[in-house]
Formats: structure tokens, C-alpha cells, sequence
């Protein structure tokens, strides 16, 4: 049990929920320790963001009981949820947070916290190349190698662009410019590693 601000005791599986997506940034739409509650808010509110079947991040109602889905187990009829007032043997107030692997059945309802936004500036690449023009691709090719010339390599890079200079198969300039894949070939058979 928690102890309320007022001193009021109340199991607190929801308020660990609540708690998680608070600490995540993302602090949950209604607030409530009442898992009924938070499953009828949006019923009423998001009555598409209500499942059958979890998603990793989704809240999974029981009766009585909250968690957060995880996966599937390895039998796909299982799952795994992040559970706080649990314990194993007592899944009323068992006062841990646990990871339970439970039946995707016993769970009453999924709720997905929020709407996926959709960003009306995300490109959808596919449709892009399906519908432009040899000239429009180089046009874009283009652009991007100058963009990519401005660009560090990663640090995880940063080795092996060494030894590629040592080696003598780059002045180390500009080593984010793109290449066409024969160019990559021929470096590969250059290089020390690629030699056979």
C-alpha cells in the first residue's frame, strides 16, 4: 500500500505506471491511481488507443491490477510487464516492482499512452524515387554529397579513417563524401584488411 499525501493508504500498481511515463517526459493524459478509472478515460477520450493486442511501452489493465508491456515471451501467448505493488504469488499489493510473465489473456485491455504524431515533413522516400526523374535522382545525389562533405566522421570511424590515410587511400578530406559502390570495391582491395 501507499501512503497518500493526505494519508490515505491505496494500492499503488497505477501510481508506479503514472510515475514511469511522468519520469519519461511524457506524464499520461488522465491522472488517476485507479485502473478502472484510467481504462475508462480512454474509452471515453481515445477509444482507438484501446487494444486487444500490447505493443512494447503499452499500458496492460487486469482487473485490479497495472503494468507496462515489455514483449511477448517466448510461447506468444505469454508476455512480459513491468509491474510495480507486485510480487510473485501476490499480484494484490505485493509491494515490488517486478517484471511478470503472465498470460496475454488475463489482461482486460491494452492502452497505447498516446497518439502517434505524424510529422507533415517526413518524406516518404519510396513514393519520392518512384515518381522522379534520372535528373531529379543526380539533382538530389548531388545535394546530399555536398551536405555530407560538411560532416565529421563518426567517432567510431575515426580508427579506421587513420588507417586509411597511413595506408594511402585517402588524404582524410572530406570524409563523409558518398561514393558510388565500384569506388567502395576497388578501396576494399586496397585497403590492408581487404587484401587476400
Amino acid at each position: 500500500m501507499y501512503d497518500g499525501k493526505n494519508g490515505g493508504k491505496y494500492p499503488w500498481c497505477m501510481a508506479f505506471v503514472q510515475w514511469c511515463f511522468s519520469e519519461a517526459g511524457f506524464p499520461l493524459p488522465h491522472k488517476t491511481a485507479s485502473c478502472s478509472a484510467l481504462l475508462n478515460w480512454y474509452k471515453k477520450n481515445a477509444p482507438e488507443l484501446v487494444h486487444t493486442e500490447p505493443a512494447p511501452g503499452d499500458i496492460v489493465i487486469y482487473k485490479g491490477h497495472t503494468g507496462i508491456f515489455e514483449k511477448y515471451g517466448p510461447d506468444p501467448n505469454y508476455m512480459y510487464v513491468i509491474e510495480g505493488n507486485t510480487a510473485v504469488g501476490n499480484d494484490d499489493n505485493g509491494g515490488c516492482v517486478m517484471q511478470r510473465y503472465r498470460k496475454v489473456s488475463s489482461a482486460m485491455a491494452f492502452i497505447t499512452p498516446f497518439k502517434e504524431e505524424e510529422d507533415d515533413n517526413v518524406i516518404d522516400a519510396d513514393e519520392l524515387i518512384q515518381t522522379m526523374t534520372d535528373k531529379q535522382a543526380y539533382a538530389i545525389l548531388v545535394k546530399a554529397q555536398s551536405y555530407a562533405a560538411t560532416l565529421e566522421a563518426p567517432g567510431w570511424a575515426k580508427a579506421e579513417l587513420q588507417e586509411a590515410i597511413n595506408a594511402g587511400i585517402t588524404d582524410g578530406h572530406n570524409p563523409m563524401v558518398l561514393i558510388p559502390r565500384y569506388q567502395a570495391g576497388a578501396l576494399r582491395h586496397l585497403s590492408p584488411r581487404g587484401r587476400h
